[in-house]
């Protein structure tokens, strides 16, 4: 049992390591992170990758399928490990980010990421 558990454990960081140890690009992080429920509205879907890639495509839809404006950060189509998202004012419920992204090689990625926005908690009035 317990060498089930630690097989379980490294699954992650070994699905991971052949992006990474071959040179193909791959993206490390987001923000949302996959399947999260935020602590507050978000304001950006944030995409942090191996290696410089542009962003090519990032689109944001509620559950009912209708497409959220997205402001993509001027420097969207230049290589970077990093872009950004924003958007204006989110309404509580389920996203789905859609997203493409290339590496000045040619190779694209792509992916889907999808988060349960949820408010802040509301400061209760005092006595």
């Amino acid at each position: 049992m317990l060498f089930f558990l630690a097989v379980l454990a490294a699954a992650p960081a070994a699905a991971a390591a052949p992006a990474t140890a071959t040179g193909r690009p791959a993206l490390l992080h987001s923000d949302p992170a996959q399947g999260a429920e935020t602590r507050s509205l978000p304001v950006a879907v944030r995409l942090r990758f191996n290696q410089p890639m542009r962003l090519e495509r990032l689109k944001l839809y509620n559950s009912e399928g209708v497409e959220q404006a997205v402001r993509l950060s001027r420097d969207s189509a230049t290589p970077s490990l990093e872009h950004r998202g924003g958007f204006a004012r989110l309404r509580p419920g389920r996203y789905r980010a859609e997203w493409s992204a290339s590496s000045p090689a040619g190779e694209t990625i792509g992916g889907t990421l999808f988060f349960v926005a949820k408010p802040g908690e509301q400061q209760r009035a005092g006595p």
